[in-house]
């Protein structure tokens, strides 16, 4: 089971797909307010920052995880000078290590001005 929405402007596009079965719904709520700060830092980032038109997030279980990917168009970082001094990533790592998961910020190289990909990984049992 997989749930598709999208949102639409003519600025910016947004699509999210929720592959977690409803999985989602037995996170108690203060962790699922945790979640969702930390995504809607992703997608404000993306939006403010990056300049992107196009954003996709995804949802799904996988390995007894909540997995979670905002990915975009935007210009992309350098995660290794940004990390350090961004207010906004360490909100969304300390949100992380609250809920024992992990989070990487992906935009290398060989991406770089080609976008970036937040991975958000959150055991579930």
């Amino acid at each position: 089971d997989s749930l598709s929405r999208s949102v639409s402007t003519d600025e910016v596009r947004i699509d999210f797909v929720d592959s977690t079965s409803g999985a989602l719904d037995e996170v108690k709520m203060s962790d699922q307010y945790r979640i969702y700060r930390i995504l809607q830092n992703a997608i404000r980032n993306a939006l403010q920052h990056a300049g992107a038109s196009e954003l996709t997030i995804t949802a799904r279980v996988k390995d007894g995880s909540l997995v979670f990917t905002v990915e975009d168009d935007g210009k992309g970082f350098d995660g290794k000078s940004s990390s350090s001094s961004s207010q906004g990533l360490a909100n969304m790592r300390g949100c992380t290590e609250l809920l024992e998961g992990s989070i990487a910020w992906n935009s290398p190289a060989p991406r770089y001005g080609k976008g970036t990909e937040v991975l958000l990984i959150v055991p579930f049992s």
